[in-house]
């Protein structure tokens, strides 16, 4: 699986006295949001024959949506074998993931609660989550921002105070300075608009979006937008240390580099946050790597 931010997350859930949970009442996790979806766990006990059927919920509020995932579970896989691909959409939105008989209860539970782990890879969505704020209204807009077919009306004053990247666009000596439709390449439409939400302060940082709104930012050279993506990673964000120690590398982000680094507890967390192509980290970052491996 990737370790990519903002595509793998892990969901998880404890039943509590799993064996004496009602037939047929739903026991459910709690929700929890990711890349503008709600996650959730459930498991429910059917009669006789009896057994513990486990499934996983995900919504979007959107009206037409889908998106395709790969899910894998230590869990669920010590007792049977599991199907791992599953896809998700408005007319689909709950999959049962397991099925498991009364003898092999006993091999999920710990002082008679099962704990669940699932570990899910998002591979594509399709349809749009809603947006915040709508930049289709030309109105007190003076430049049209073209990405991928998709047009956001914006004003270029105030990118322009967000992002050097848009400051040369649109105050330097570029012909597109003087054009009322720029197209953008590269950047994906989706991302573009949780970066202009953010900006325009109609929405926080999530984990959902934290993934598009740090690249973007590192792509436009939007320096408040980054340091508040850096800030977040380090003090609200639930991703893996790995996953944050890679952001630190590829976006130079110094604090949350300092602050994986000392949150490393053992060797084992030093090893699982080297990269499999060592080209991916530079000198400095292996050398910090040694010498927190060593400390130990």
């Amino acid at each position: 699986m990737s370790d990519s931010i903002g595509t793998e997350f892990v969901l998880k859930h404890v039943f509590l006295e799993v064996t004496d949970i009602p037939d047929l009442v739903v026991n459910s996790g709690k929700k929890k949001e990711h890349q503008g979806f709600s996650w959730r766990i459930s498991g429910v006990w059917t009669e006789e024959p009896y057994f513990f059927k486990i499934s996983l919920e995900c919504l979007n509020p959107a009206e037409s949506w889908s998106t395709e995932v790969s899910i894998t579970s230590k869990a669920i896989q010590k007792v049977m074998n599991m199907q791992e691909n599953f896809s998700f959409s408005n007319n689909h939105t709950t999959h049962q993931l397991a099925s498991i008989d009364i003898d092999n209860i006993g091999r999920m539970t710990k002082n008679s609660d099962m704990p669940i782990d699932l570990h899910i890879q998002i591979n594509k969505i399709n349809g749009k989550k809603p947006k915040c704020r709508d930049f289709s209204m030309e109105k007190f807009s003076d430049v049209a921002l073209i990405v991928k077919n998709e047009k956001f009306h914006v004003s270029k004053l105030f990118l322009a105070s967000h992002s050097t990247y848009f400051e040369a666009l649109f105050m330097g000596n570029f012909e597109e300075a003087k054009k009322s439709e720029i197209e953008i390449k590269d950047v994906d439409p989706h991302d573009f608009q949780d970066f202009l939400d953010f900006i325009h302060l109609e929405t926080d940082i999530e984990d959902d979006s934290i993934d598009g709104i740090l690249r973007l930012a590192d792509f436009f050279n939007a320096k408040v937008v980054l340091r508040r993506c850096e800030q977040f990673l380090i003090e609200k964000s639930e991703k893996s240390m790995k996953i944050k120690f890679q952001a630190a590398i590829k976006f130079n982000l110094k604090a949350l580099r300092k602050k994986c680094i000392s949150s490393m507890t053992s060797k084992q967390d030093v090893i699982s946050a080297a990269p499999e192509d060592p080209a991916e980290l530079d000198s400095s970052a292996w050398a910090d790597l040694f010498h927190k491996l060593a400390s130990f």
